[in-house]
């Protein structure tokens, strides 16, 4: 089920983005905060993407659960 948080967080951050002012980046010199969101999005496909068979798994029901018991 890490995955799942994986997938989460991946899609939460372009949101996230639009959320974040110029005044609060460090590289904000001459970048306007459509190039934070194009690039979140699209580190978001290229996690989305890499989990996509755990995605299937998710769906299916049959993703292996995080446990701490031995």
């Amino acid at each position: 089920m890490v995955s799942l948080g994986s997938c989460t967080a991946a899609i939460l951050f372009p949101v996230l983005t639009l959320f974040i002012d110029d005044s609060y980046t460090v590289l904000s010199a001459g970048k306007s905060g459509n190039t934070y969101l194009i690039y979140s999005i699209i580190l978001a496909i290229i996690v989305l993407y890499n989990h996509r068979s755990n995605i299937k798994r998710l769906m299916n029901g049959t993703e292996n659960r995080l446990s701490f018991k031995k």
